[in-house]
């Protein structure tokens, strides 16, 4: 029993570890300065300023027994405005082992415009639409993507305050048919946050 508490502990802070999340701005307009994001992660790939490219990576790890997936989730966002901007997502599969058979290599890409269809000093709602394309080999077992083309979507609203923050994104995937007649299952998700926002500057210490 000691044992197996041991390995369900060892488990969590692995996963733990490999869940943390790298993130950076580089700014690409001459002389311009990037603001401070106060926004939850809900709405971390939102442009929010024109000419400044967002980058976003991922890692992500999950294991149920002997299966196991472990990949590097890229987001790269741009803002042509404040308003109008594009999002890239690339997932790369360090590692997806499943009934006994282990596969690695790209996912599918998606591609969506963005456009922040209200901008308010505290509220933000975002609309993006786009499209997935086949990147993934679906001839490795267990394959790493639809083999298809889809169609994606995401509603997105964020507020943010002095003192609370709340953010929902309901997103949609729907794959088209493959060449072979197989047809993928549509995606719909649904994420909601919301909570009292930590300050930590001089006179709270």
């Amino acid at each position: 029993m000691r044992s197996a508490g041991k390995l369900v502990i060892k488990r969590f802070f692995v996963a733990l570890f490999f869940a943390a999340t790298v993130h950076w701005h580089s700014n690409c307009a001459s002389g311009g300065s990037i603001r401070e994001d106060i926004l939850p992660d809900i709405g971390k790939t939102i442009p929010r300023q024109a000419g400044v490219t967002d980058v976003r990576e991922t890692i992500f790890y999950y294991r149920a027994k002997e299966d196991l997936l472990a990949f590097l989730d890229t987001t790269v966002s741009y803002g042509f405005t404040d308003r109008i901007g594009i999002r890239f997502n690339l997932p790369i599969i360090f590692l997806y082992q499943k009934l006994g058979r282990q596969s690695s290599g790209s996912g599918d890409l998606r591609v969506e415009l963005s456009a922040n269809i209200f901008m308010e000093k505290t509220y933000l709602v975002n609309v993006m639409a786009g499209f997935s394309a086949p990147l993934g080999n679906v001839k490795k077992i267990p394959n790493l993507g639809t083999g298809a083309y889809g169609f994606t979507g995401q509603f997105t609203l964020v507020h943010s305050s002095h003192d609370w923050y709340m953010g929902q994104r309901l997103a949609w995937h729907a794959t088209t048919t493959t060449k072979r007649g197989f047809k993928n299952g549509n995606e719909v998700n649904l994420e909601l946050g919301f909570g009292r926002r930590m300050h930590f500057d001089e006179e709270s210490l």
